[in-house]
């Protein structure tokens, strides 16, 4: 059975960075056409933290949603 995260936990996972998301967002997109090297060399281009950016390319389970979603 999988566990329902708390409304807490559901905060934290939150985007609070606008620029950020739309970063990672694009980045995602650069991915699904040209592959995870190049979404990772646009992420290190524009400062997303590198922690991010291999968590977002490599654990899709653990994207997080945008504040407006």
């Amino acid at each position: 059975m999988s566990e329902v995260p708390s409304a807490a936990h559901a905060d934290r996972d939150l985007r609070k960075d606008a620029r950020i998301a739309d970063q990672v967002d694009t980045a995602l997109s650069i991915a699904a056409m040209d592959g995870i090297g190049r979404a990772l060399e646009y992420m290190q281009e524009r400062g997303v933290n590198h922690d991010v950016a291999i968590r977002v390319l490599t654990s899709p389970h653990l994207h997080r949603k945008h504040l407006c979603d």
